[in-house]
């Protein structure tokens, strides 16, 4: 689990399992090719970016690998979750410490 202080809020974030071959579609607010010398850069990434709630890794090329930071999930729209070869969704489950609810937009940035 990854923590992350944003504003007054602290948000903790649980990766769950990857799905291969599939990725979210129509949500992407980051496009990103990282290095994969960094460990987890992708899920990094999207501690980082407080809007991120899932992530489509995509394949490696040239020692790096594509990653999409989307600010919706399956819970939100799984129709969107469509077969992408070379590619795993993973969804999180982000908490704000201050609500029992596992997903809080208070916390999250707009823009």
């Amino acid at each position: 689990m990854f923590d992350l202080f944003t504003g007054t809020c602290k948000r903790h974030v649980k990766f769950t399992s990857g799905l291969d071959g599939h990725a979210l579609h129509g949500h992407v607010i980051k496009n990103l090719t990282l290095p994969l010398d960094v460990r987890s850069p992708c899920r990094s990434q999207c501690v980082m970016e407080s809007r991120c709630v899932s992530i489509n890794i995509g394949p490696l090329i040239n020692n790096k690998i594509i990653c999409e930071l989307s600010d919706s999930d399956l819970s939100l729209h799984p129709d969107d979750l469509k077969t992408r070869q070379g590619f795993t969704f993973i969804g999180t489950e982000v908490r704000n410490k201050n609500s029992a609810s596992n997903y809080n937009t208070s916390c999250l940035k707009k823009g």
